[in-house]
């Protein structure tokens, strides 16, 4: 966090700004919508599938989502313009076993997706605030949220090997990370106009999709 106040200001004003301005255009309508923000599709791949995916190159896998109707559609339903910005492997340390901090991602609506690829366990999972995809928030340089959330507010979704999940980084979210290592495919997609002009991890500027996922 920037502890220069003027400076914090000057740069979540530009930021608030710029998140506004383009999901004020963003439809936020389709699928995504219909499930307030998170889509947990069990079993869209197969086991071979997955299996090709991860030892094939990220822009391979650009490829494979941009041919797929299902989640183009779902992409403009949502965003209107949109941009498959970086695919990556992503994996809990061996071991790990604690919860992260309630957060929202930053930039505003923009999607990501899971691709399971290790197998399910119980204790691991990413947790999800109810509701809280449509939330404006005042701040986006201090983007945790000191709260606790009851049981009622809250859900969570563990995938096992093929599952999909979709989801709004607009919502409040944290990982919960049990004894088992959790392995997924993952994949960015948000407004390449807003992407370009945000500053952080959004948009071509976070360059994770050349060579392989190992």
């Amino acid at each position: 966090m920037n502890n220069n106040p003027v400076r914090h200001y000057l740069s979540n004003t530009y930021r608030k700004s710029i998140i506004r301005f383009f999901d004020n255009t963003a439809p936020i309508l389709g699928p995504l919508n219909d499930k307030k923000g998170v889509i947990h599709i069990k079993k869209y791949y197969t086991e071979e599938q997955v299996m090709n995916m991860s030892s094939s190159r990220p822009a391979n896998v650009k490829d494979i989502l941009k041919r797929d109707s299902y989640l183009t559609d779902l992409f403009s339903d949502y965003l209107n313009k949109w941009n498959i910005d970086t695919c990556f492997m992503w994996e809990t340390e061996e071991g790990e076993n604690n919860s992260s901090i309630w957060h929202h991602d930053s930039v505003g609506h923009r999607i990501k997706i899971f691709i399971g690829v290790s197998e399910k366990s119980n204790n691991t999972g990413t947790l999800f605030v109810s509701d809280s995809y449509k939330n404006k928030y005042n701040d986006y340089l201090s983007t945790r949220i000191n709260k606790d959330f009851n049981e009622n507010e809250t859900f969570l979704i563990n995938m096992d090997v093929g599952d999909l999940m979709i989801f709004d980084t607009n919502c409040i979210h944290a990982g919960l990370y049990g004894s088992k290592p959790r392995k997924a495919i993952t994949v960015e997609i948000s407004n390449p106009y807003k992407g370009f002009l945000l500053p952080g991890k959004i948009g071509k500027k976070d360059f994770r999709e050349n060579g392989s996922f190992s």
